[in-house]
């Protein structure tokens, strides 16, 4: 398949039934077609330009339109309809119990199934075998979870890209050790862009993600603050933040934590801290409870290979 028309399937991800082509090209082109409608807007630009922009659109459209046609001819879109100026609506063209499997890379598989019910949690219906695992067979050649360690990854889009990644290779969760080391020289636009595709992401692949503060790492703890405004607004349902603590740090970032009880508790989100003077490897919350490492195998890894790897599994 054209990375171009995996591109498309992909942006049909949600709960909308139909998109127009406009909406379409939007979502694969959002800055670019952002400078075009702001350079159709009549008041600011002369004839020529306007036109120019026009242009511009009318072959961006063509060449979406292009790979639209392609996807009907192979059945797995639709026209829905027709609307003013030759504007089309496309939807998947596929039942609810279909799904499309795209294979982007030997390690990453997008799956897209038509919306029918709406997200909700499946432990208690697999149990009563109202639904059924799809690939249940994988579940014995993935690891149940793994840990990524932040002071190895340049910022929070090579983050986000990592922890995407790797929701191939296990069945339950991921954990994020020393998330502060980013987030304290990160804006608050890139933390909110990172909770809410990362929300989506966990949500898509059935995963779970624990992110770790560690606080003896803390220099900047105001730098924060956003961080943890950002998780009570949104309130992520398959995120959860963890507090690696000991009596000391405690003490000396009270402020901090004060502002965390206070937000977390409006919004209703559970407090998890981890006392580093009981027990001093990170924990990952899955589905299946909380993971861990061992204290041989964490020891291990500090003494031969702190610093020197990017991910764990365990």
């Amino acid at each position: 398949m054209h990375e171009e028309e995996a591109r498309i399937i992909e942006s049909l991800r949600g709960e909308k039934k139909e998109y127009s082509t406009s909406e379409i090209i939007s979502k694969l082109y959002p800055s670019e077609y952002k400078e075009i409608e702001e350079g159709m807007n009549p008041l600011f630009k002369d004839k020529e330009k306007i036109n120019g922009f026009k242009r511009k659109k009318a072959q961006l459209h063509r060449k979406v339109l292009y790979h639209l046609n392609k996807l009907v001819d192979d059945n797995i879109l639709k026209v829905e309809r027709t609307a003013g100026k030759g504007q089309k609506f496309f939807s998947l063209a596929i039942s609810e119990n279909e799904e499309i499997i795209i294979e982007k890379s030997n390690r990453k598989r997008i799956v897209i199934s038509k919306p029918n019910l709406p997200a909700m949690p499946i432990e208690g219906y697999e149990q009563k075998n109202i639904i059924k695992k799809f690939e249940e067979g994988t579940w014995i050649n993935r690891f149940n979870t793994g840990i990524i360690q932040c002071k190895t990854v340049e910022n929070l889009e090579s983050l986000k890209k990592i922890i995407s990644e790797s929701f191939s290779y296990v069945n339950d969760a991921m954990g994020v050790n020393d998330i502060e080391t980013i987030l304290e020289r990160s804006d608050e636009k890139s933390i909110r862009a990172f909770i809410i595709d990362l929300e989506k992401e966990c949500k898509d692949y059935g995963k779970r993600l624990s992110l770790t503060i560690d606080f003896t790492n803390i220099k900047e703890p105001h730098n924060l603050i956003a961080f943890i405004d950002i998780i009570a607004e949104i309130n992520p349902e398959a995120i959860n933040v963890i507090f690696d603590m000991n009596t000391k740090e405690l003490q000396k970032n009270e402020y901090f934590f004060e502002k965390v009880i206070e937000l977390f508790s409006k919004a209703k989100i559970q407090i998890h801290i981890k006392n580093q003077e009981c027990y001093d490897a990170p924990y990952i919350l899955g589905r299946a409870g909380p993971y861990t490492f061992s204290e041989e195998e964490w020891n291990l890894y500090r003494e031969e290979f702190k610093e020197k790897i990017t991910a764990l599994v365990c």
